[in-house]
């Protein structure tokens, strides 16, 4: 009989590589939207996404290489049910969507201030930054408990809804 325990084959050490390099990617995302000293409530929802998904990172990138692709055709494409309101796709670019609070952000010099309305980030004006560069809003508000529901979305098409 053989002893399995403790053997990776090069397949899986190719997806695990992927996984970190993915990772690495989107923490590199975060460090520029965010700068390398981030809120520790960003740190915290992005490493509790990293340790709760691991490998489900592939199928982010690969579905924001289809995005991507489809965007440059002028199409609209969105993720799918709660993938859309994790932070890591929107880091690697498959969602525009932050699931992070309602926030300004300075693309220059990373100050990030957080907003207690209740508004949406496009319901905003631009706010002027101390740097002198101008703060966008961003932010859905949507809480992290959301990916962890247990709610299953079908990914079906409803086939008489598009007839109407």
């Amino acid at each position: 009989m053989k002893d399995t325990t403790n053997k990776c084959t090069p397949k899986k050490l190719s997806i695990l590589a992927r996984c970190r390099a993915l990772w690495k990617r989107a923490r590199d995302a975060l460090n520029v939207f965010y700068g390398d000293m981030p809120d520790m409530s960003i740190l915290n929802r992005f490493y509790s996404e990293k340790m709760y998904f691991g490998h489900k990172i592939i199928l982010w990138d690969i579905l924001g290489e289809i995005r991507l692709r489809e965007k440059k055709k002028d199409y609209i494409t969105t993720l799918p049910g709660t993938l859309s309101s994790c932070f890591a796709p929107y880091l690697l670019g498959a969602s525009d969507i932050n699931p992070l609070p309602l926030h300004y952000r300075c693309p220059m010099c990373k100050r990030m201030e957080f907003v207690s309305d209740k508004a949406l980030p496009w319901d905003m004006q631009d706010k002027p930054c101390e740097c002198g560069a101008m703060m966008h809003a961003d932010g859905f508000d949507i809480p992290y408990e959301m990916n962890y529901s247990g709610i299953h979305v079908s990914l079906t098409v409803d086939r008489d809804f598009l007839k109407t």
